[in-house]
């Protein structure tokens, strides 16, 4: 169901070296997977051609941030596969989790949610997304991507990441009531 492509993304094809041996990993656990490393360039390509009414969005946020977590909603949708940040070390193959499941999400850590922010609800983390191509909730994420701007533009936490993304979540669901959509812990 879900395509064995691992998408990661950084604002240049010049990663820091420290990540390195965390991506080749990534394809060492997970022999015969494609890999794709997206920079911001590459996703005004994709945008712009697929999703050209949001592309004048994404190139006015005001941080990288904002364009580095918008840009995973369009590559899911477009694409589906596997997205994990640049700082996830693999423990074990993702093969399981692909052939079983339409979406899988995971909740943020009891720190950030609790501790940090101090939340009530655990937030959706954006740094762990896996999803099939043209997935209905992924395109509800970039749908909802204008309004969240003009809410919450410089607030990155609000506007594209995490708490953008639960909140994109928590509607979707209430709406659909998609049993496609697996969270985990």
């Amino acid at each position: 169901r879900i395509p064995h492509i691992i998408h990661q993304v950084w604002d240049t094809r010049d990663i820091p070296h420290f990540f390195h041996a965390w991506v080749s990993r990534w394809m060492d656990v997970n022999p015969g997977w494609g890999y794709w490393l997206w920079t911001i360039d590459d996703a005004k390509l994709l945008i712009g051609s697929q999703y050209p009414e949001y592309l004048a969005l994404f190139e006015s946020y005001p941080e990288v941030i904002h364009r580095a977590d918008a840009m995973r909603y369009f590559i899911l949708h477009h694409f589906g596969g596997v997205y994990m940040d640049l700082d996830m070390e693999p423990l074990k193959p993702l093969d399981n989790w692909t052939s079983n499941y339409d979406v899988v999400l995971s909740q943020e850590c009891y720190e950030h949610t609790y501790v940090v922010r101090g939340e009530s609800e655990p937030n959706i983390v954006n740094g762990v997304m896996f999803a099939r191509p043209q997935h209905p909730f992924f395109l509800s994420a970039v749908k909802s991507l204008p309004d969240a701007a003009n809410k919450y533009f410089g607030d990155f936490l609000q506007a594209t990441g995490p708490v953008f993304l639960s909140r994109v979540l928590k509607e979707y669901l209430n709406t659909t009531h998609d049993p496609s959509v697996t969270i985990v812990p």
